[in-house]
């Protein structure tokens, strides 16, 4: 118990300086379509946005046996984004309470995050993709798909050039990737290395290591990130090609002198391609799972192939095929998915 005081102490410490702070610069927007992207805003401002689908899968459509049709529903998020003066801002998803951040600008270069914040893990807090799954809150593996805990984090920028930049995100957080949410929780702390290169190329590395209090449930996570976004090839026909690529491996058990008793691993590729004009935006991604037993029964590879199509404004249609594949015992799981998503 006395840990997890200590971590809401610290939150509430981090909160109560983010908001009496005075001396900043800017303000801060994020942009709902690219987390990475900032605005400047000269006023304060309240802005919403939110992203609402249906879904209609089909279980086992080429699986040797007849589909088996259902409706769900995965994103049902509406999201606050307030940027008031002073360079202090909030930012949540308040239907689900997936995430709800304070944010405080120290000057140009220095951010503080507190709340129960997006973690700064991997390439993007939306919708991770490590073993090729992972679109949806059901399918992750290792890291969850929309990551946002109880915690601090602290971007700095390190390096503005031309040709590079560097950033770093440093963060702690209540440990819930290995151990059940209790009283007694154990804290987290990471940290993320995001370089651009250029205009096109971005790489990311982070690091997560729970602070543990038996050397037994002590885990080690590392991941490494790469994306080659639209416009690198200087083609006419290639020019809307974006490439993303990753690993996670996550380690438990380790002790000083001895081998981690349990090693997960994933992994994906994920090749799209923007028509430029047209809305339409193919896609297909790759991954594989090992699950860290030493059985290998937990083994996965998941192949998925589909497009986006922008209908209007605010109204895209997804159509996708997922094979998965089981190293052993394999489960008639392929899904067939149609999805209709509003976004404004």
């Amino acid at each position: 118990m006395a840990r997890n005081l200590g971590l809401h102490g610290l939150f509430w410490a981090a909160t109560t300086l983010i908001c009496v702070q005075t001396t900043a610069i800017g303000d801060e927007i994020i942009n709902l379509g690219d987390l990475g992207a900032i605005e400047t805003a000269p006023t304060s401002s309240v802005t919403f946005t939110g992203r609402f689908d249906l879904s209609l899968d089909w279980l086992n459509e080429f699986g040797g046996g007849r589909g088996n049709p259902q409706y769900r529903n995965f994103h049902h998020f509406l999201f606050l984004n307030y940027s008031g003066t002073g360079g202090f801002g909030i930012f949540a998803e308040l239907l689900d309470q997936t995430f709800y951040q304070a944010e405080r600008q120290f000057g140009a270069k220095t951010t503080v995050v507190a709340g129960k914040i997006l973690v700064p893990f991997g390439s993007n807090p939306f919708h991770q993709f490590y073993s090729g799954r992972g679109g949806e809150r059901d399918e992750s593996r290792i890291v969850p798909h929309i990551w946002g805990e109880l915690g601090i984090s602290v971007h700095r920028d390190l390096l503005d050039m031309p040709v590079l930049t560097l950033g770093t995100d440093v963060f702690a957080i209540r440990n819930a990737i290995t151990e059940p949410i209790a009283a007694d929780q154990t804290i987290a702390v990471g940290m993320r290395l995001t370089a651009e290169t250029g205009r096109f190329v971005t790489t990311w590395v982070s690091s997560y290591f729970d602070i543990a209090d038996t050397r037994a449930s002590t885990t080690l996570m590392y991941a490494v990130d790469g994306r080659i976004r639209e416009g690198a090839i200087p083609l006419p026909i290639l020019r809307g090609l974006r490439i993303t690529a990753g690993f996670v491996r996550i380690e438990s058990g380790i002790d000083s002198f001895e081998e981690p008793t349990k090693r997960n691993y994933a992994d994906y590729l994920a090749v799209s391609f923007r028509s430029w004009g047209s809305g339409f935006r193919p896609h297909v991604r790759w991954g594989t799972y090992a699950d860290g037993d030493g059985k290998r029964r937990g083994n996965e590879q998941h192949l998925v192939i589909g497009a986006n199509l922008r209908l209007d404004q605010h109204l895209e249609l997804l159509l996708e095929h997922q094979i998965n594949m089981e190293e052993f015992s394999e489960i008639a799981d392929d899904l067939g998915r149609m999805m209709l998503v509003f976004e404004f």
